[in-house]
């Protein structure tokens, strides 16, 4: 029984956009299995700058799942004065000194601090961040979420925050020494900001007292043609600016804990997969010991197939509070 530590039983697991045909792993010695884990936990924990393949699976998964249950919402520019449609808020979050603390430091009085904000402020529930370094050697942040976010909102939320470590009293110190004459053009910004927009920029700082640095970016998604894929990249991206200690990423437990919708692969579920590759004909990878067919969730429904569509629906509401409603419209 100690040669075998496991046996293999054929299973599906249904996502919204893929059915995995698999051989899960069921333990046999309990001490076998806590070794494997902690062995994936060690190796996990060492990351170069460079997201693992298993940690880019979660990613994946968890911006699926996010950009799948993000419903179409309106929003009024007031730059603009049109009215918009968006699903996901993409921001980023600097520092706006020089970063006088450690990473870790950062993310667990600062990164913390405005999730839980957002979370109350902002209803964000659904969300997944990444951590990078800038090549002045800062640490920032990319946010992804479900819900809308008003930039000025962000900025002055993420300032106040950030002021906590002292990095807004920087920004102005270094902005009163450097202006202590008066204007100055930053020759080194010309290329991508001209002398009309930095005038503009310096007489705004001076009318804040420079505490009101731009420390937020929302990022628009709107003319990207494939925002899951474009999004998967961003995320999973290695970063070639210097070493990022701790994390590198993280997620809701919303998200975190998304593993699909899951099965035996039973003969009567069989069936349902060789019906729908058949009415369907869709895109398939096969590898030595899983199989990945490309098929969404409204091609499952349609199909009328209940024992595939009702696991995934079932699924979705007892994770989300999904109805089979909010699938079909």
């Amino acid at each position: 029984m100690d040669d075998c530590p496991y046996i293999e039983i054929p299973s599906i697991s249904i996502h919204p956009d893929r059915i995995n045909v698999y051989r899960e792993l069921h333990w046999i010695n309990d001490k076998r299995k806590k070794n494997a884990i902690a062995t994936l936990i060690k190796q996990s924990k060492s990351h170069n700058n460079k997201v693992s393949s298993q940690a880019a699976r979660k990613i994946n998964k968890a911006i699926t799942y996010l950009l799948f249950l993000a419903n179409d919402k309106k929003c009024y520019s007031r730059k603009s004065g049109k009215e918009f449609k968006f699903k996901a808020t993409f921001v980023t979050l600097t520092l706006s000194g020089k970063q006088m603390h450690t990473d870790n430091e950062i993310k667990n009085s600062l990164l913390n601090q405005f999730l839980v904000e957002a979370k109350k402020k902002w209803k964000v529930s659904n969300y997944i961040w990444r951590a990078e370094k800038q090549e002045n050697g800062n640490i920032h942040f990319h946010l992804l979420t479900d819900k809308f976010i008003p930039h000025v909102e962000l900025k002055d939320t993420w300032n106040r925050i950030q002021e906590k470590l002292g990095y807004v009293s920087a920004y102005r110190a270094s902005m009163k020494e450097f202006f202590k004459n008066g204007f100055r053009i930053r020759e080194r910004l010309l290329k991508h900001w001209s002398e009309a927009n930095q005038r503009k920029a310096y007489q705004k700082g001076c009318s804040t007292d420079w505490a009101s640095p731009n420390s937020t970016d929302i990022h628009s998604l709107r003319l990207i043609s494939n925002v899951t894929s474009y999004l998967q990249k961003y995320f999973n991206k290695e970063t070639q600016t210097g070493q990022s200690q701790g994390r590198l990423w993280g997620c809701s437990t919303s998200l975190s804990n998304v593993s699909g919708a899951r099965t035996e692969l039973d003969r009567a579920t069989d069936s349902e997969l060789r019906q729908l590759k058949e009415l369907y004909q869709p895109r398939i990878i096969t590898g030595d010991y899983y199989s990945i067919i490309f098929l969404n969730i409204h091609q499952l429904i349609k199909s009328g197939l209940p024992i595939i569509a009702g696991l995934v629906t079932k699924y979705l509401f007892e994770l989300f509070n999904y109805s089979y409603q909010s699938f079909i419209n």
